[in-house]
């Protein structure tokens, strides 16, 4: 996967793209960051843009600017999409298990 940095607002995006068509968000888990997606997404890339962003304060986004919650991680997801210029995308996500 190639990647690449996107400004927004409260920082800079860190995400690994491949593949070409309609977006597909791989949001990873908590404490994570885009790694998770490297080999293990099962999408077919002749039909699909395969996005991984790391969560700002994970990977190698930037630190997040105060203690985010749920709420402002999807604000900054519509911030990063914005950067893309990407108007609509599915999402998958992941849960860490305990």
């Amino acid at each position: 996967m190639k990647r690449a940095y996107a400004d927004i607002p409260e920082g800079q995006i860190h995400y690994r793209i491949e593949g070409q068509g309609e977006p597909v968000l791989l949001l990873h888990a908590g404490v994570t960051s885009s790694l998770e997606y490297i080999k293990s997404h099962p999408i077919p890339l002749q039909t699909y843009s395969v996005i991984a962003p790391d969560f700002l304060g994970n990977g190698d986004s930037d630190p997040a600017p105060f203690a985010y919650d749920i709420i402002d991680h999807a604000r900054t997801m519509i911030h990063f999409m914005d950067s893309l210029g990407i108007k609509k995308a599915a999402v998958v996500g992941q849960q860490r298990r305990r």
